[in-house]
C-alpha cells in the first residue's frame, strides 16, 4: 500500500512537472533566446513534446474531474444520509409523549411508563417560617396604629351584653362601661403590645401579627382561648380570632385606625352558638 500510494505520488508530480514544461516549450520564443535561432530539429522536437505533453495533461485533468465529482456525489450521498438520520430523530422525539400532572412530571416513551417524580412536603417548621416571612412582607404596606388614644363613651357603643356572654361579672361590667380607659399601642411591623389603663388597673398584652396560633389563660375564668391574629385588608386592619374552651363561642376583634389617623376603631364581634352575633364598636380618639 506503501509503494502503490508512493508511485501515485510520483506520477501526479511527474504530471504537474509535464504541464510546466509544456508551457515553458508552448510560449518559448526567439525574442527570449537573443539571436540565437533555433534548429529545424529542435522545432520538430518542441513540436512532438508539446503534443504528448498536452495528451497527458488532458488525461490528467479528465481523470481529476472525474475523481471530483465522484467526491462531489460521495459528500451528498453522506449529507443526504445525515439529514435523513436527523429528521428521523426530530420525528422520534416529537413523537414522545409528556403530561404535568399536579405535583409530579411525567414523561414516557411509546414502549415506557415515565417515572413520577412526587414533590416534597414542607415540614411544619418551614410552613410556619414561609407564614412569619409571608406576614412580613405584608407588614410593610400595613397601617402603623402606634399612639396614645382614650375611650370615647358619647361615641361608643354600650358594651354590656357582649361583656355578659363573654362571662365578666356584674360589678365588673359596670365598672368598664361607665369609666373611660386609656390604651397604648406599640405596632412595629407583625410585632404588636397593646397596654390599657383603667382607674383600678393596668394590663399589657403582646402578640405577633403572622397568623399562627396561641394560647393564652382567659382574664375572666382562667380558661385556655386559642387566639389568632394577622394583617388583613391590604394592611388597614390588624384582625384577632378568638376560640373560647366550649367550643362554641368564638370573638373576632378588627381594629382600624380611621378619619385620617385620629381615630381608633375597634369593632367586637361575639359569636354565641346558633344565635344572632353580638357587635359592638369603640372609638378612641388619639392623645398623642
Amino acid at each position: 500500500a506503501g509503494r502503490s500510494g508512493g508511485g501515485a505520488a510520483d506520477g501526479e508530480a511527474r504530471v504537474e512537472t509535464a504541464v510546466l514544461t509544456l508551457h515553458a516549450v508552448q510560449w518559448i520564443s526567439p525574442e527570449l533566446v537573443g539571436s540565437v535561432r533555433p534548429s529545424a530539429a529542435f522545432n520538430r522536437m518542441r513540436t512532438s513534446s508539446a503534443g504528448n505533453l498536452r495528451n497527458s495533461v488532458m488525461a490528467y485533468d479528465g481523470g481529476d474531474r472525474r475523481r471530483g465529482r465522484e467526491g462531489r456525489d460521495d459528500s451528498s450521498r453522506t449529507s443526504a444520509s445525515d439529514t435523513d438520520d436527523e429528521a428521523e430523530e426530530v420525528k422520534r422525539k416529537e413523537a414522545m409523549p409528556c403530561k404535568l400532572v399536579a405535583g409530579t412530571i411525567a414523561a414516557s416513551t411509546p414502549d415506557t411508563a415515565g417515572v413520577e417524580v412526587p414533590t416534597a412536603t414542607p415540614s411544619p417548621a418551614s410552613l410556619k417560617s414561609a407564614a412569619r416571612v409571608s406576614a412580613r412582607s405584608a407588614a410593610k404596606e400595613v397601617v402603623n396604629f402606634s399612639g396614645k388614644f382614650q375611650l370615647n363613651l358619647e361615641r361608643s357603643d354600650d358594651q354590656t351584653e357582649l361583656l355578659k356572654a363573654i362571662g365578666v361579672p356584674w360589678v365588673a361590667r359596670i365598672a368598664m362601661t361607665s369609666t373611660s380607659r386609656t390604651v397604648c399601642i406599640e405596632h412595629d411591623g407583625i410585632e404588636w403590645t397593646e397596654t390599657i389603663i383603667t382607674p383600678v388597673l393596668t394590663k399589657t398584652r403582646s402578640m405577633l401579627l403572622d397568623g399562627q396560633t396561641y394560647f393564652e389563660a382567659s382574664p375572666v375564668d382562667k380558661t385556655q382561648l386559642a387566639v389568632t391574629s394577622q394583617i388583613e385588608e391590604n394592611g388597614r386592619c390588624v384582625a384577632s380570632r378568638t376560640q373560647f374552651a366550649d367550643g362554641v363561642r368564638t370573638q373576632s376583634v378588627r381594629r382600624y385606625i380611621t378619619d385620617g389617623g385620629k381615630t381608633y376603631l375597634v369593632v367586637n364581634t361575639l359569636t354565641c352558638g346558633q344565635g344572632p352575633p353580638i357587635i359592638t364598636k369603640s372609638y378612641f380618639d388619639k392623645k398623642s
